[in-house]
């Protein structure tokens, strides 16, 4: 992999380039056909192909019999230029090559910028990767315009399959599609994934859907966010997230002993919960619509450690549960909004924004309007446009949610 990396604002900020192809160049003295007979019987049958990946960038100039390319230096960035006809690396090629009926030379023929990661300040947090656009290399194997329908038949290809069968405890094959879908193609998905599954690991949160929570009733309490009720028009789950109480709510929560660390797991146990235990169907099912209501958010509340966590921490959400969005609402936006969405959503992946509505707090109606295009009048809150009056903490899901945590943290 190729790696770079830079400071805007006090924050990291890395680039990953994946290399997706080669191109091997022969001399005489040996034919593709006795490589690939030397590689097949050194190579098990069941095997995985792999693409290597390397630290040499190509020049567009070319000799012949020969590719000129620059080797970045990994310890201080420099670049320099080297050539094949140098001693030192024909040495070094005679030794990789030993017992090769030939010599050749690998061209690079693509690459794709993979991923930006930003890492926040906190060090609780984990760095943020958001997936960025294709370069003008090979087309991704499912174009933005799959729908999740079609690509719930489509077979996965062999690297997701891959980690599969190698982390079943973390990885079905219907969350490795949702990754293909949500990102677009298959390099994205399977670094994306790889870089959950990594994650998920080192924070020892393998099964967490089944660890006792035992700061859960603390945020609970003081965070006003979870699941609603289930959408009969949409056959899907409804959620409701108070952010604009997130700034007063997050103090109370450390004051009570939760860490920044016991925050985010709780707030990953909570979709984990909904898509395990709730709404568990394969694509395109396991959906929900969420309602994130910015009432009472104020400016200088923008700037704050809370809100600058809940962002960060709802990016990277974003990032490992793809295909997991209908339609989300913010509404009660306060007018100087735009301001602060302007920092906010460069960390939020660009389709997940396309899925964003956005309704100012003086309008009712146009918010009214749009949640009942999703929400049956009498499944919707009172405040929002509709009839029902459960109150967040006491509908059945989160009833339910309650109870079975109760069941984990006594059996602990």
């Amino acid at each position: 992999m190729l790696k770079a990396a830079g400071t805007v604002a006090g924050v990291t900020v890395g680039t990953t380039v994946a290399i997706l192809g080669s191109v091997f160049r022969f001399r005489p003295g040996g034919s593709r056909k006795q490589l690939q007979q030397q590689q097949s019987s050194t190579r098990p049958a069941d095997a995985p192909v792999t693409t290597a990946t390397t630290t040499i960038m190509p020049s567009t100039k070319e000799r012949s019999g020969a590719t000129d390319y620059q080797d970045v230096n990994s310890d201080n960035g420099s670049v320099g230029v080297a050539d094949d006809n140098d001693a030192d690396e024909e040495e070094t090629s005679s030794k990789l090559l030993a017992g090769c009926p030939c010599k050749w030379y690998i061209s690079l023929t693509a690459a794709e910028l993979v991923e930006q990661t930003t890492r926040p300040e906190k060090p609780s947090v984990p760095p943020i990767r958001r997936m960025l656009s294709v370069t003008g290399m090979p087309q991704p194997l499912l174009s933005s315009t799959v729908s999740a329908l079609e690509a719930s038949t489509t077979p996965l290809p062999h690297p997701l399959i891959l980690l599969t069968e190698q982390h079943p405890e973390l990885v079905t094959e219907d969350i490795a599609r949702r990754f293909l879908v949500g990102l677009g193609s298959e390099v994205k998905a399977y670094s994306a994934l790889s870089t959950c599954i990594n994650w998920t690991l080192q924070q020892g949160l393998e099964g967490l859907v089944s660890q006792p929570q035992p700061k859960f009733n603390i945020i609970k309490k003081h965070y006003h966010h979870g699941v609603y009720t289930w959408s009969k028009k949409k056959d899907c789950l409804l959620e409701i997230e108070k952010m604009g109480l997130w700034p007063q709510a997050y103090p109370l929560i450390k004051a009570e002993g939760a860490t920044d660390a016991e925050i985010l797991h709780h707030l990953k146990f909570t979709y984990e919960y909904a898509f395990k235990r709730i709404d568990d169907r394969p694509l395109p099912h396991g959906k929900s619509v969420k309602i994130i209501d910015l009432e009472g958010l104020s400016m200088s509340a923008v700037r704050s450690e809370a809100f600058k966590f809940i962002s960060q921490a709802g990016a990277l959400l974003a990032l490992n549960y793809p295909q997991r969005l209908h339609r989300a609402f913010l509404v009660n936006a306060p007018t100087w909004w735009s301001v602060a969405w302007r920092l906010i959503s460069p960390m939020i992946d660009a389709k997940v924004r396309s899925q964003m509505m956005l309704v100012g707090k003086n309008d009712k109606e146009k918010m009214k309007a749009a949640l009942l295009e999703w929400v049956d009048e009498d499944q919707l809150p009172l405040q929002y446009g509709g009839t029902c009056t459960v109150e967040m903490g006491d509908s059945v899901f989160e009833t339910e949610m309650r109870e079975y945590v109760a069941k984990l943290n006594f059996s602990s």
